[in-house]
Formats: C-alpha cells, sequence, structure tokens
C-alpha cells in the first residue's frame, strides 16, 4: 500500500474493483503501473502550475 493506491498482484479487473470500491482508495495492479500526475496509465499529462506539458 502507498499514499496513493493499493497495489496488488495477479488479481483480475473485478476484485481489484471490489477492493478499490470497498476501501474507497485506488487499486492498481503491480504489472500494469499508473504513472504519477498522469490519467492512469495514459501517455499524456497534466499541465504543471507554470502551465507547461508535465512529460
Amino acid at each position: 500500500m502507498t499514499d496513493r493506491a493499493i497495489i496488488v498482484e495477479g488479481l483480475n479487473e473485478p476484485p481489484r474493483y471490489s477492493l478499490q470500491h470497498g476501501f474507497g482508495y485506488q487499486c492498481h495492479d503491480r504489472a500494469k503501473p499508473h504513472h504519477h500526475r498522469r490519467h492512469g496509465r495514459a501517455p499524456i499529462g497534466w499541465e504543471a502550475e507554470n502551465g507547461t506539458p508535465v512529460v
């Protein structure tokens, strides 16, 4: 468990969703990491406070 998510291995989506909604906390598969300040695993990022893209 991190300050952002529960990290699991070997669980399909339905049990991960159950954990996520039961605990009210993100639940990510270790094999499919989510990247900080990005929309999940998407290659696009948020803009920095000064307006420049975060890559």
